[in-house]
């Protein structure tokens, strides 16, 4: 599955940073991100090693921005749910997908790890941003837990998911029941309505 969608009009250091994307990924597959040979990257994707130096750094600058690549897919999952039940579910799909997609549990656990990081995660980062918009709606409409500050709780939230998928290698099943677990934890729990007549 690629990584970028490169369309025609794009400028040409877009396709090649793609084409270094690709790449990347796929190495990190087969090596894991520790054994990752930044010459067999640029090799796979048909450029120099200097090529991988100009667009990325480091090999983890390389793995954050197919992150961020994944991350968009769910993002744009959660901003278009509407109940905040709805929204939940879209991000724990959206999530198991993009872990589906990257092909390797352990990889995609990794690149996870980011986030969870205080020193690298990201609070601006566009699921972080949609969750936060959607938490705040939640909240006016009697959705989100009581007592809870939205923003704090949204990017807890996303923190706590990323935290449960980072060991990497558990199946699809016991990720889906976890995750379901976790959102649960923010949504406020109806209060039940009583019976006329009882007391």
């Amino acid at each position: 599955m690629p990584v970028v969608a490169v369309r025609p009009k794009e400028r040409k250091g877009d396709r090649t940073r793609a084409r270094l994307l690709e790449a990347a990924l796929a190495e990190f597959r087969e090596h894991g991100v520790d054994g990752a040979s930044i010459s067999r990257i640029s090799a796979t994707a048909g450029l120099a090693r200097s090529a991988f130096y100009f667009h990325f750094p480091t090999k983890a600058d390389a793995l954050r921005e197919v992150r961020d690549v994944f991350e968009s897919s769910y993002a744009d999952r959660i901003t278009g749910a509407g109940s905040l039940a709805d929204v939940l579910r879209s991000l724990v799909d959206g999530i198991l997908d993009a872990r589906s997609a990257v092909g390797d549990p352990v990889v995609f656990g990794q690149m996870l790890a980011l986030e969870t990081d205080p020193a690298s995660a990201s609070t601006d980062s566009r699921a972080a941003t949609a969750l936060v918009r959607q938490f705040v709606a939640a909240a006016d409409r009697g959705e989100l837990r009581r007592g809870l500050d939205p923003t704090h709780a949204a990017h807890l939230c996303l923190r706590s998911i990323f935290g449960c998928l980072v060991g990497g290698a558990r199946d699809d099943a016991d990720c889906r029941r976890d995750l379901t677990t976790i959102v649960g934890l923010f949504q406020e729990t109806p209060t039940p309505r009583r019976s006329r007549g009882r007391p």
